[in-house]
């Protein structure tokens, strides 16, 4: 959960949000009696994240998520306004952007 004035610092601050979200399709009305409506609207932000450019990456958090890859990139596009503006970024975010935050040297061609 992330409130949405927090969500301008994680780029300055060079910080990784990272999402585990097979099972995130559809709204959070779950967790509304644990947390409440409003903050039940900022779980799962990738959209605003995203936009807002910082490093954002995709994992799964195995056993309580699919560890496969493909069905987090299918629901991080099916989240809509709130998920992967398309599949190139959601590739992007269980690859390319996970070796950012390792540190990993990636060359401007790769990029491409």
């Amino acid at each position: 959960m992330i409130q949405n004035s927090d969500i301008k610092r994680f780029k300055p601050l060079n910080v990784t949000a990272d999402f585990q979200i097979a099972s995130s399709v559809g709204n959070h009305d779950w967790a509304i009696p644990f947390i409440g409506r409003k903050r039940s609207h900022q779980l799962m932000q990738l959209r605003p994240i995203y936009d807002a450019g910082a490093n954002l990456t995709l994992s799964s958090d195995w056993n309580v998520n699919d560890i496969n890859p493909l069905a987090g990139i299918s629901t991080s596009i099916q989240m809509g306004k709130r998920g992967m503006p398309d599949i190139y970024a959601a590739i992007d975010a269980y690859t390319i952007k996970p070796a950012i935050s390792l540190g990993l040297t990636i060359s401007p061609a790769v990029l491409k």
